[in-house]
């Protein structure tokens, strides 16, 4: 019978610890002043955790990931790569814990949004009560679905309220007997909608619940035997990487993660997100590797066939990628190529932003102020609208470049705005 694996170290820990600059005495009262009163560590702990990989325990590893604002995988507190692990493996302990933060996530009040008499429908087969059956499940992943695509153009905080009320739905069903089948497919639901709420709740700049929720999607995607929804969450982590390195590293882990065949679209959305970060690293040779498999991966995608995690992807964000990628890899000539259309599509979601901030640094790289000025403008309309954190990371990439037009009245303007949206 195979043993336990070895310890190893956790060396991610040591970095986010020599990141703050803080001694490992100073790491343990900084994390003693998140945990309860009567649990608390020294400095010894953090050596045993960081060096000989001892530790820690699920208790200690939450506080971790609220201490440093990172997902459990990127701290190197759950395994890197698809485990073999049974569904349903969580303790009874375990559980409970789950269902507690599941049903306390306190994500605000609810507000009215899409579709009411799909809510209502699913409200009505709550309040009928007993075992779970397959056409609430389905009912209840549609609303996942919905939540899902609204995040593509609405605020994060009109998105998070309604998470709560969606989460609260989902911890209630949790207690009802069902199948073992669909007690899977509702732990996935409750894993898919806790992932966009952590993403959301990045969006906000509210590192706390984004932190909670990262926990219960990743105990989720363990309960239910969901490798893909894993994927996910490193892919959603990968955006607040601290550095294209550190982004890269969750990226591979994510696509160890996802079943090529199964999941084309999840794929081509990480596959994609390499292809961009390899190239804001320089690596042209595993950028243009990475975006050439996404294509490929993207061509054999069907719709409403995939997790509502994917529902984003479409030729016109499969085009980002390349926009993006190339841009960074400094060749203005392929980024620009076939662009003209999706920039006159006119579209206000957040991944229009992307696009139209990803070209006008491509013009100003060329020198062409006049449009780069018009394609910043329409991008910082949108991200007002939206409220989209990533396409304001966009829009700031743009001011060192800004830099040599600022005596243009046009370009200062341009900047103040840009200034003004990042305060």
């Amino acid at each position: 019978m195979a043993g336990k694996p070895a310890p190893r170290p956790k060396p991610q820990l040591r970095r986010e610890r020599e990141l703050r600059c803080w001694t490992r005495d100073r790491a343990a009262d900084e994390l003693n002043s998140l945990t309860p009163a009567g649990c608390k560590v020294d400095g010894n702990a953090f050596y045993r955790w960081e060096e000989r990989g001892s530790g820690p325990g699920p208790f200690y590893a939450r506080y971790l990931c609220q201490l440093y604002g990172q997902p459990p995988e990127s701290l190197g507190l759950l395994p890197s790569g698809p485990v073999s692990e049974s569904p349903g493996t969580l303790s009874a302990v375990e559980r409970r814990e789950f269902l507690r933060l599941l049903g306390g996530v306190g994500l605000g009040s609810g507000v009215s949004g899409a579709d009411p008499d799909s809510w209502e429908r699913l409200e009505h087969a709550l309040r009928r009560g007993g075992p779970l059956d397959a056409a609430l499940i389905e009912n209840l992943e549609k609303q996942t679905l919905a939540l899902h695509q609204l995040e593509e153009t609405v605020p994060a905080r009109q998105v998070f309220a309604r998470l709560e009320i969606h989460l609260d739905r989902l911890t209630e069903l949790l207690h009802r007997p069902a199948s073992a089948r669909l007690r899977r497919q509702l732990m996935s639901a409750a894993g898919d909608s806790a992932a966009l709420g952590a993403w959301v709740a990045w969006d906000m700049g509210d590192s706390a619940s984004a932190t909670k929720l990262y926990t219960v999607a990743t105990t989720a995607a363990r309960e239910a035997d969901d490798p893909a929804l894993r994927a996910c969450i490193l892919g959603y982590a990968s955006y607040a990487a601290p550095s294209p390195a550190r982004a890269r590293t969750l990226l591979e882990q994510a696509r160890a993660f996802l079943d090529r065949a199964a999941f084309p679209a999840g794929f081509a959305w990480i596959a994609g997100r390499e292809a961009e970060e390899a190239a804001a690293q320089g690596d042209g040779r595993h950028a243009r590797r990475s975006l050439e498999q996404a294509q490929h991966a993207y061509g054999s995608v069907r719709s409403g066939q995939e997790r509502p995690w994917t529902s984003f992807m479409d030729e016109g964000r499969m085009q980002g990628f390349a926009i993006s990628t190339h841009a960074r890899l400094g060749d203005s000539e392929s980024a620009l190529s076939g662009c003209e259309g999706l920039l006159e599509e006119g579209g206000s979601g957040k991944k229009q932003a992307l696009v139209l901030a990803d070209v006008a640094g491509v013009h100003l790289e060329q020198g062409r102020l006049e449009p780069a000025l018009y394609l910043a403008e329409r991008s910082a309309d949108v991200v007002l609208d939206t409220q989209t954190t990533v396409g304001l990371n966009r829009l700031r990439a743009l001011r060192p470049r800004l830099r040599p037009w600022l005596h243009v009245p046009a370009a200062r303007n341009l900047d103040d705005r840009l200034g003004d949206l990042s305060a």
